[in-house]
This record gives C-alpha cells, structure tokens and sequence, in this order.
C-alpha cells in the first residue's frame, strides 16, 4: 500500500539522490530506478547495474543523534552503521547487481568539527559495500570513505 507515509519517504530518498547525483562527479550515468533493496538501482548498460542504499544519521549542535549512545565520534557511529547495513548487504546481493553503494547522508551544522571530517578521510573502514560515501545535506558536500 502506497500511504502517504511512504510517499513523504520515497519523495526524500528521490531528493538526497539527486542532490548525492549532483555533488559527486563521478555518478554514473544511466538510468535511475527506484527498488527496495537496495533503495535505487542505476541502469548503466544491459550488463551492468549498480545499487544504492540510502541511511540517515542526524547530527545537531555536533551531537549525534544515534542509537548508540556509547560512540561519541562520527567514525565510530559510521562503523556500527557498516556493520548493520553489511547485514543487510546479502539481501541486497541477491539482485546480482554489479555494484553496490551505501551513501550515508547526515544532517548537521557548518560547524560541524573539523576534526571529525579529517578523522573519516584517515580511517580506513571495513565493510562488504563497494563504495561508502558520507553526503553533507547542509553543505552539499561529499567525501568517499577509504575501505579496506
């Protein structure tokens, strides 16, 4: 059922996609199809296609809002989210797309620390997605997370 609860959610996927679309240059072109699991699929040829999966991590006044309340550093709130989006990747992997990307998008003031951004560019991060980017909602920015 298409409720407007899930209308208001699709609508705000659509809108962090285009504007992760916009900041990162090297979005593929092709064709964008809205999916579940994962939440968008990017057709850029007949054999290749690469997934996107949308997660939300708030962040105010630079205190993270997050369901776990012992990680004080974005880094570490960024690790707990790899390990339950990595969960989650098996069922996504059975698309048998030939890419799949996890785009973090965070919501939080200009003067977020500067410390915090230059910690996610220094750490190298383990998880089963091929690519992990960290969206800025505020500053319309993006950085890509090393992976190991």
């Amino acid at each position: 059922m298409n409720s407007p609860r899930n209308r208001l959610k699709e609508s705000s996927e659509r809108q962090v996609l285009s504007l992760f679309r916009k900041v990162f240059h090297d979005f593929p072109r092709g064709k964008i199809v809205k999916t579940e699991a994962p939440d968008f699929t990017i057709k850029v040829s007949a054999k290749k296609a690469i997934g996107i999966e949308l997660t939300r991590l708030i962040a105010i006044n630079s205190t993270v809002i997050s369901p776990w309340p012992q990680e004080k550093h974005l880094a570490d709130m960024i690790k707990k989210i790899l390990e339950r989006k990595d969960e989650k990747l098996i069922l996504y992997k059975k698309n048998w797309l030939s890419a799949y990307w996890l785009v973090i998008y965070i919501l939080y003031p200009e003067n977020f620390s500067v410390n915090e951004k230059s910690n996610l560019l220094c750490t190298n991060f383990s998880c089963g997605f091929d690519r992990v980017f960290v969206l800025n909602l505020v500053r319309h920015d993006v950085i890509e997370l090393s992976l190991k």
